[in-house]
């Protein structure tokens, strides 16, 4: 996960960092903290269908980013431009804080690291990838609370609580009707009224698999009946993302504000 750091990692343990429960500091590296959480065995017999699934999920995305470099998978950016473009129309400042969600080894950690995000929380199933994005931010010198969260989207509870949640691919895999519910109520559960969701996915012209997983397309108008018992759409727009070998993918974007009685 993130975890390359001085602190050993227990025996049968993975590193996860959780807000506001059982938090310390890590030698070296202030205002990251983690504590440790222990890892189910990836099988066990006896387990439910679902928490084989999710340690499926975890195996698979710890597969690919073992196997490729950050600039060899197909949603790489070296300018997270999309996502900022977004947060620049929102408002987002130093007083803000953010959960990137499935946020891999992407530069937009930096980019928020460097425009003094008060608090970020970095989620993904893979530790892979996490140890890989925190490898790269621990030395810069920043104000900013960067919490790493190695897990499922759908097990994040309690979900910290947040101004704003960024996910860039990471709803358009869950297919599940049931989980895309579950999945909008976690967002509710944790962005504060007035704050906003920042949601990318492939377009219904859009690919239909991604890393060797199939996808669920989706437009603005699908996105909107999926979280409007919470949040009401503000902004949508198709953006083109362009792999790394040149081929082209429709994206959709949507920015959702909270509802409630404070916003």
């Amino acid at each position: 996960m993130c975890l390359t750091s001085t602190a050993a990692t227990p025996p049968g343990w993975t590193p996860v960092a959780i807000l506001r429960r059982s938090a310390r500091s890590v030698p070296g590296h202030p205002g990251h903290r983690m504590a440790w959480l222990p890892e189910q065995p990836l099988v066990s017999s006896g387990r439910s269908p679902g928490a084989l699934a999710m340690n499926s999920t975890r195996q698979h995305w710890n597969d690919v980013w073992s196997k490729k470099a950050h600039a060899e998978v197909s949603w790489y950016q070296a300018d997270p431009g999309s996502s900022l473009a977004w947060f620049d129309r929102i408002g987002i400042d130093g007083s803000d804080d953010v959960i990137d969600v499935g946020c891999g080894a992407s530069h937009l950690a930096d980019r928020l690291i460097g425009r003094g995000i008060r608090q970020l929380h970095l989620l993904d199933v893979s530790s892979v990838a996490l140890d890989q994005i925190r490898s790269r931010i621990a030395s810069k010198e920043s104000a900013t609370v960067v919490e790493y969260l190695a897990t499922d989207v759908l097990n994040l509870d309690p979900p910290p609580s947040v101004s704003l949640w960024h996910d860039r691919a990471v709803l358009h895999f869950i297919r599940d009707q049931e989980e895309r519910r579950r999945y909008a109520e976690i967002a509710a559960a944790a962005v504060r009224p007035g704050g906003h969701l920042v949601i990318g996915g492939f377009a219904p012209d859009g690919p239909l698999r991604c890393s060797d997983l199939e996808v669920q397309r989706a437009d603005a108008g699908d996105l909107s009946r999926l979280f409007g018992d919470h949040f009401d759409l503000e902004f949508s727009s198709i953006d083109s993302h362009e792999t790394p070998w040149g081929a082209a993918q429709s994206f959709q974007w949507c920015t959702l504000k909270r509802g409630g009685d404070d916003a």
